[in-house]
């Protein structure tokens, strides 16, 4: 059997389709090449804000300030995550990191960013922040972009060049990686 490597979908004659890894097959995911997972990059600023808030807490905003406009960016994220899970759906590719995309989404929240999943993990982030009104949380927010930036998306961008070629390239060039 050969590798998704050796191929794009978009090539491949009407009517075909290339072996891809099943969900079970861990091995040779989509995340096999980044330096960790999105939790990791999440959970430590996150343990760390938490720490840093209880032992020094900084506050930034009246209470009720921050409670109303941390639950909106919440609100916001839950609907940006839900629509890209549905974009991606309706084109039958799995959300699922761990198995190779089976096409490019271009449509929906994809349209304005390349990422919006892993953006709407960064803003349930900063919406916590700042439901707890912490400025520790905040203050972390840029490790957690730079680290899903780093760690991740830019180790997973050659791989969907692997996969979807010129198709990708188009699509890198038209819609920016975070907004």
């Amino acid at each position: 059997m050969e590798t998704k490597e050796n191929h794009n979908l978009q090539d491949l004659p009407a009517g075909e389709t290339m072996d891809l890894p099943s969900s079970s097959s861990k091995s040779k995911g989509l995340h096999d090449h980044v330096v960790a997972t999105p939790i990791t990059f999440l959970g430590i600023p996150f343990i760390v804000a938490l720490v840093m808030h209880f032992i020094y807490p900084v506050r930034i905003l009246p209470f009720s300030l921050a409670q109303i406009g941390g639950l909106g960016i919440i609100a916001f994220s839950i609907i940006l995550s839900a629509w890209s899970v549905a974009e991606m759906t309706k084109v039958g590719t799995s959300p699922d990191a761990y198995n190779p995309p089976a096409e490019l989404v271009s449509r929906g929240p994809f349209r304005f960013s390349r990422n919006p999943i892993y953006l709407s993990f960064v803003l349930i982030f900063a919406g916590v922040g700042l439901m707890i009104n912490s400025l520790w949380m905040l203050l972390l927010l840029p490790v957690v972009v730079f680290g899903l930036t780093w760690g991740i998306i830019i180790r997973d961008e050659p791989f969907l060049e692997g996969i979807f070629g010129k198709k990708y390239l188009a699509y890198k060039a038209r819609v920016r990686r975070w907004l």
